[in-house]
C-alpha cells in the first residue's frame, strides 16, 4: 500500500472500523446547548510537521498536536513531543519499519487515540497520556451535521479531531493560503484520508467557517467543506483541561459517555466528564434518633444499624 505525497504533504487516515466498540458523546435530549460565538484554540506552539511530511502519520500527529494544545492552554505548559515518540507511535498503530520504511500505511483515528490512552507519549521525562475518548454523535443517518453539538464540545474540550477524504484541490489552496470551500460545481478527486485538529469557529451564515491544524499551520474551512468532507468526530477527556469543577457544558451526556468507557475498559477512573452543568443540589442532614445497640447474634439488626451509621455519615 503506497500512501499519496502531496507537494511534500502525506496523508494516512484509514477509515473509521465499525467493527470496534467505542465510547459515544451525545446530546441530552433534555436540554439546550448552549453554542459560544467563537472559540480559538490555536497556538504556534503546534506549528510542527510531526514527521506528517515524510510518513502517512496524520493521526499521530494530530495526537502530538492536541499534547501540544491542551497542556498550552489547560496548564500554560509549552509541550512539544519530540518526532522520536511521534515516530514509536507511528509504528505501533500502523507497523511502520522505520529501518526499511516498509508498512507506512497510516491509522485510523481509533487507533492513535487507544495509543495516546494506553501509552502515551514521554517529553522530559514525563508521561503525558490521554485519560479518555469519545466519538461525537454529529452525524445522522440522513448526514446532517449537528454543528451545536460540534462547536459546543470544540469549546468545551480545546478541540475537535476529525477524519476526512481529501480532495485534489484543497492541497493547492494550502500551500496558496486559501480557504478550503466546496460548492456543488467544483470537480475534483479524491486523493487520500487524512486526520486534522479542528481548533477554533466563528462567523455567522455565509461567514461561518473552521479553523484546524495541519502540516505545521492554521488552515481555514467552509461549513460547506466541512459537511462535504468530514466523515468523523472526536474528543479527548482531559483532566488538564476540564474546568476547575471538572464539569463540560449543559447539553452533553457526559454521564453515559462515563458509563461506556468503564464497560469498555473496565476501568472506574473519571475521565472529567461530568453533566449536566448545573449547580450541585445541596441536602440537609438528616437527623436519626438513636437506636439501641442490637443483641449478640442478631445479623439482620446489625446490618440495619450498620446501614443506618454509614447513611447518617453521607448526610442522607
Amino acid at each position: 500500500m503506497s500512501l499519496p505525497t502531496i507537494d511534500g504533504h502525506k496523508l494516512g487516515r484509514k477509515a473509521y472500523d465499525h467493527s470496534k466498540p467505542n465510547v459515544v458523546l451525545r446530546r441530552l435530549k433534555t436540554e439546550s446547548l448552549v453554542v459560544p460565538a467563537q472559540s480559538d484554540w490555536w497556538t504556534d506552539a503546534m506549528k510542527t510537521m510531526a514527521l506528517n511530511d515524510n510518513l502517512g502519520c496524520c493521526t499521530m500527529a494530530d495526537q502530538v498536536h492536541s499534547v501540544t494544545e491542551l497542556q498550552f492552554f489547560g496548564q500554560a505548559k509549552t509541550i512539544v513531543v519530540p518526532d522520536a515518540e511521534t515516530l514509536k507511535g507511528y509504528s505501533a498503530v500502523s507497523g511502520y519499519d522505520p529501518r526499511t520504511g516498509k508498512n507506512d500505511n497510516g491509522a485510523t483515528l481509533q487507533d492513535a487515540f487507544s495509543y495516546a490512552r494506553k501509552t502515551g507519549f514521554l517529553v522530559g521525562g514525563v508521561a503525558y497520556k490521554t485519560e479518555a475518548f469519545a466519538q461525537l454523535d454529529a452525524i445522522d443517518s440522513r448526514g446532517t451535521v449537528d454543528w451545536d453539538l460540534i462547536k459546543v464540545c470544540l469549546d468545551a474540550f480545546g478541540g475537535v479531531s476529525i477524519g476526512m477524504v481529501f480532495p485534489d484541490f484543497a492541497m493547492d489552496d494550502f500551500n496558496s493560503g486559501k480557504v478550503w470551500d466546496y460548492t456543488s460545481r467544483k470537480r475534483y478527486r479524491e486523493e487520500g484520508g487524512h486526520d486534522v485538529r479542528l481548533v477554533g469557529f466563528g462567523g455567522t451564515g455565509a461567514g461561518a467557517y473552521i479553523d484546524c491544524a495541519t502540516w505545521a499551520a492554521k488552515q481555514r474551512m467552509t461549513i460547506p467543506f466541512a459537511e462535504k468532507f468530514i466523515e468523523e468526530y472526536w474528543v479527548h477527556g482531559e483532566k488538564d483541561w476540564q474546568r476547575a469543577d471538572g464539569t463540560v457544558p449543559n447539553g452533553i451526556d457526559g454521564d453515559s459517555a462515563k458509563a461506556q468507557f468503564a464497560a469498555l475498559t473496565g476501568e472506574t477512573g473519571d475521565p472529567g466528564w461530568d453533566s449536566p452543568d448545573v449547580p450541585p443540589v445541596v441536602v440537609p442532614p438528616v437527623v436519626v434518633p438513636p437506636v439501641d445497640p442490637p443483641l449478640p447474634g442478631d445479623v439482620d439488626a446489625l446490618l440495619a444499624a450498620d446501614m443506618r451509621a454509614w447513611l447518617t455519615a453521607k448526610g442522607l
